[in-house]
């Protein structure tokens, strides 16, 4: 039977199929009288219309009432059936099973919702599973495995078994940081170049401000391939540029994401380590070197769509049931074990010190001896 996974990430809300990715898009409403808008097109509007934006219904999803609600949509779970309608309409012919893949940020109210939901919509629910578990499909032997995934306010560190199957032990949340204070930052930095190449500002109008938005991601899948970029906006008549180095722009994301390397040290034991990280969180190269400078660590960054790829693939570990669901929390591994990185491709490569300062000079270490004396001959160190 057709069967459909469904991711439920507010950054990037998922569907697969066998066929392939049938939907992909964020967790944006924008909310105008009787207008409404969802995903792409919402995002588009996020910075014209920021009073009417909400992106955090599906990470409060509840009854509780909208600040800007609408006759249509007075509650969080109003806007997520919305949008969650709308993904389902455009494929449910097709299919004839859903599996859902949660976030790990969901109490036990927030999964009778959503099943609420989905049986309004007939939706043929066949099981939920955590996000983690779901994206989860290979071993990593010799090492303790953690699952990073990066949703629009938080980000969840889940540190899972790897007894038999994949599953959930612990999560931690290092909550206020997501993938959307990661575009902010992003975006300012872009700003601030135009202001310094061009004397203008994309943040001084909402529009420009959109503009910057609207290229965000195209800009940093082209700083993951090259050092170096100039940007280009059109804007008002004018063609504006700026000059842009990755290794700036790392370090501004490396900044941000403090908070989350912090959290990891303070888990990490010592011990050789996988860390799993989502594709939302991996567009941010910054963000990937910090935590390549964890020491002991293998990093591995996975394909959009994880989740819900993950479940549709091991949905015969479902079975069809009508005792009503209850949350999976561990899944068979349906892809062969990942061996452990060669020691020069671990995290900790580059901390070795590359320089030495001594009386004011910096020194460069290479492969010769390097001595420092009062007894050396001139010239020599």
């Amino acid at each position: 039977m057709p069967v459909l996974g469904i991711e439920l990430n507010d950054a990037s809300i998922t569907g697969v199929s066998e066929a392939g990715v049938v939907f992909s898009e964020p967790g944006y409403a924008l909310i105008d009288g009787a207008r409404s808008l969802f995903g792409v097109e919402a995002l588009a509007t996020a910075r014209l219309n920021p009073h009417q934006i909400n992106n955090r219904y599906w990470w409060k999803l509840s009854e509780s009432a909208l600040p800007n609600s609408s006759s249509q949509h007075e509650t969080f779970a109003d806007l997520a059936q919305s949008q969650l309608e709308r993904l389902w309409s455009a494929c449910a012919n097709d299919l004839t099973e859903v599996l859902f893949a949660v976030p790990g940020y969901w109490v036990s109210e927030q999964l009778g919702l959503l099943l609420g939901i989905a049986e309004e919509l007939g939706i043929p629910t066949r099981g939920l599973v955590n996000c983690a578990v779901a994206a989860t499909r290979r071993h990593y032997p010799e090492r303790e495995l953690f699952h990073i995934e990066g949703s629009l306010h938080e980000i969840g560190v889940t540190r899972m078994s790897q007894d038999g199957a994949a599953g959930l032990a612990e999560r931690y949340a290092v909550k206020e940081f997501g993938i959307e204070s990661l575009e902010r930052t992003c975006g300012e930095f872009f700003s601030h170049r135009f202001v310094e190449c061009s004397r203008f500002d994309p943040l001084h109008e909402a529009k420009s401000e959109q503009l910057i938005y609207d290229k965000l991601h195209t800009w940093l899948a082209q700083l993951k391939r090259h050092d170096k970029l100039e940007l280009s906006v059109a804007f008002d008549g004018y063609d504006f540029r700026a000059k842009v180095e990755s290794r700036e722009l790392g370090n501004y994301q490396r900044k941000v994401a403090e908070p989350l390397v912090q959290k990891l040290r303070s888990l990490l034991n010592g011990q050789p380590c996988a860390l799993q990280v989502n594709a939302k969180l991996g567009a941010f190269s910054g963000v990937i070197e910090a935590l390549l400078a964890l020491p002991n660590c293998d990093l591995y960054v996975l394909e959009a769509g994880a989740a819900a790829r993950g479940v549709m693939r091991r949905h015969q570990s479902f079975p069809p049931t009508d005792a009503g669901f209850r949350l999976t929390t561990a899944l068979p591994w349906d892809h062969s074990a990942v061996k452990p990185l060669p020691a020069e491709r671990r995290g900790d490569v580059g901390q070795k010190p590359t320089h030495i300062l001594y009386q004011g000079r910096a020194y460069r270490l290479g492969p010769e001896p390097f001595s420092v004396g009062s007894e050396l001959a001139s010239g020599t160190y």
